[in-house]
């Protein structure tokens, strides 16, 4: 620590500076992240409100159907 303090003196505010910058960063990003979790737990559940509400099938499912038929129009254009 004190090898650290003696090459960082001569440097002054700038290292203070860079230190207060980097630990700020390093905070603020963590809670954006929290945030950017939570926002898109609540989109989850508003898109599974709404396919509840409309009785439609999930996506999942949608695409599964596309596929199947997609690989049945396939094999029959076959000769």
């Amino acid at each position: 620590m004190l090898s650290v303090l003696e090459t960082a003196w001569p440097q002054g505010l700038w290292i203070v500076a860079v230190l207060f910058l980097l630990v700020y960063i390093v905070r603020t990003s963590e809670k954006r992240e929290l945030r950017q979790d939570e926002r898109e737990k609540n989109y989850l559940t508003i898109i599974h409100w709404f396919i509840a509400q409309s009785g439609a099938a999930g996506p999942e499912e949608d695409s599964s159907k596309d596929v199947r038929e997609y690989v049945i129009k396939r094999k029959a254009a076959k000769p």
